[in-house]
């Protein structure tokens, strides 16, 4: 998933948001985003682990980075030691998109490193309300992912309309936020943008999960609505800031 049209984050004004990197022979790449839930548990996108052809990839070769705006400095690192998937995450329609990693050590909390507040079931977005999407994947669809923390405004997208839009590709249910803009596009999550946190007046409201291509007028962005999700968020890490 796909930040478009967007601009340099400034510093500390995310300071829930986790870079995830990961470590190969070629090198460290920045991979997707999430949030920090407690002080051992990051929210991203179940995808980010999983290719087509294969169920599973070594989570030691993951990190994840928080308190800092750049991908590869900054902040503190931290290993993965586990990766909770969904259990009624689905590989290849990507349904129940979500996934909760673990760390090895502590995340210190500080100005620049705090937990996000996540909607309870009973929040409600209103459509047309500004939201804002943030992350360092790729600036335009085929190009290069971001250094430094971008963030975007989009929109909540109706509902309806977002199922008439993809219903030759895809089936939009209620566990799925639609965001972008409608009038001319060019603004959205990119590829590499997968797990970053769609935020509405300070709450994650959705993760960044799939789409048609990047910041398309006819095809809004994807994300997880948050909101549904709330009790398996609580029941997996025993705790979290809930936002009614």
């Amino acid at each position: 998933m796909r930040v478009i049209g967007g601009t340099v984050a400034p510093a500390d004004k995310y300071p829930s948001v986790a870079a995830i990197v990961r470590s190969d022979i070629s090198g460290v790449t920045q991979v997707c985003g999430g949030v920090i839930l407690t002080q051992r548990h990051i929210l991203t996108a179940a995808h980010c682990f999983k290719k087509p052809t294969t169920f599973l990839v070594n989570f030691k070769n993951y990190k994840v980075r928080v308190g800092s705006t750049l991908v590869h400095t900054g902040g503190s690192e931290h290993r993965v030691n586990l990766v909770m998937f969904h259990p009624k995450f689905h590989l290849h329609t990507t349904e129940n998109d979500l996934a909760i990693m673990r760390t090895e050590t502590t995340i210190a909390y500080s100005k620049s490193v705090q937990p996000a507040t996540i909607p309870s079931y009973t929040y409600r977005l209103r459509d047309n309300e500004s939201m804002w999407a943030v992350g360092w994947g790729e600036t335009s669809q085929g190009g290069y992912e971001s250094e430094q923390l971008r963030h975007v405004e989009v929109k909540v997208i109706n509902q309806n309309t977002c199922k008439t839009l993809y219903k030759h590709l895809r089936p939009i249910d209620d566990n799925a936020l639609c965001a972008g803009w409608l009038n001319g596009g060019g603004h959205d999550q990119c590829q590499r943008d997968s797990g970053s946190p769609l935020y509405h007046k300070g709450v994650v409201v959705g993760i960044a999960s799939i789409g048609e291509g990047c910041g398309k007028p006819e095809f809004p962005g994807i994300c997880v609505r948050l909101s549904r999700y709330a009790s398996w968020i609580r029941d997996m890490t025993k705790t979290g800031n809930f936002k009614s």
